[in-house]
């Protein structure tokens, strides 16, 4: 039988879109947003202590604390925190819309479908815009994760393969769960 004769296992459909992009962000981007947050809550302390420091060389020389250096200090930490926020919360829409401008460009539009076949030793990756065609095999995933809407299949040289949890045929998430804990013993799994 050749292999355009195959018959598939299972497959999934997927349009990717904003909804994907933010959920793939905040997934993928988790070690980034914890460091942020401890390198946030470690200045945070290191004011505080200062600050605490400062009052108390006041009351041991006797000499007021001026206001203009509260307002240096209250300045401080509402930039870094101002900086902070912007940079993890408004990162995943800065994300979105370069996806959506890279999709753009490649293929003339933001809407489009990835289609996967499943067979016993690979995956079929096909853009049914460009007719692009990928075909890994289940040895080169190295970590499955599990969002609220995708599934997505990370690769050593960290390519993300995306899988609409609504776009099975042949299957459902609980089978396709299982069929890549079958095929991809060896990966890192964050199923939910």
């Amino acid at each position: 039988m050749e292999e355009n004769e195959r018959k598939p296992i299972f497959t999934n459909i997927f349009v990717p879109g904003a909804k994907y992009d933010k959920q793939v962000y905040w997934r993928l981007q988790w070690i980034r947003h914890l460091l942020i947050l401890l390198f946030s809550l470690g200045s945070l302390g290191y004011i505080i202590y200062n600050f605490i420091r400062l009052v108390q060389w006041s009351k041991y020389t006797g000499q007021p604390i001026y206001g203009e250096t509260l307002f240096w200090i209250c300045l401080a930490c509402f930039a870094l925190y101002t900086y902070l926020i912007v940079r993890v919360f408004i990162g995943a829409s800065v994300f979105s819309k370069r996806e959506q401008k890279r999709r753009r460009e490649m293929y003339g539009t933001e809407q489009f479908e990835i289609e996967a076949s499943f067979f016993d030793d690979k995956i079929d990756f096909q853009n049914l815009v460009s007719r692009a065609l990928t075909h890994p095999s289940y040895s080169v995933f190295r970590s499955l994760f599990e969002t609220k809407d995708l599934f997505l299949l990370v690769t050593r040289e960290k390519q993300v393969y995306m899988l609409a949890k609504d776009g099975f045929e042949g299957t459902d998430a609980a089978g396709f769960r299982r069929f890549m804990d079958e095929k991809c013993p060896n990966a890192k799994r964050r199923w939910k």
